[in-house]
């Protein structure tokens, strides 16, 4: 049995239908609170995990935003989600985002 995927990594399963390998990455929600999805299928679980690898590595470095819906707002708070959270002390965390919440 695989180990266990962490939360927001994406899952990997195999359709009964035709045997072809799926794998799903997360995202976000849209403005009605509808997930978003992407997928990736090949016939090996390697080839998937691969390009499911490659799929979060997009949508970690944001290539997958879509540009015209995007506000400075959305761009800020997916920055300090993502980046600055694990990068400064919750303290600063709070206080920047207080500034940007205030200017």
């Amino acid at each position: 049995m695989a180990p266990r995927r962490s939360n927001h990594e994406g899952s990997i399963y195999q359709r009964q239908s035709d045997g072809l390998w799926m794998g799903v990455a997360h995202l976000g929600y849209d403005s009605l609170g509808k997930p978003l999805r992407r997928y990736v299928s090949g016939k090996k679980r390697t080839e998937v995990v691969k390009k499911l690898k490659d799929l979060r590595r997009k949508i970690d470095d944001g290539l997958l935003l879509k540009d015209e819906d995007v506000k400075v707002a959305e761009l800020f708070e997916r920055w300090f989600d993502d980046v600055m959270r694990h990068q400064i002390a919750p303290s600063t965390f709070s206080n920047y985002q207080t500034v940007v919440r205030m200017h």
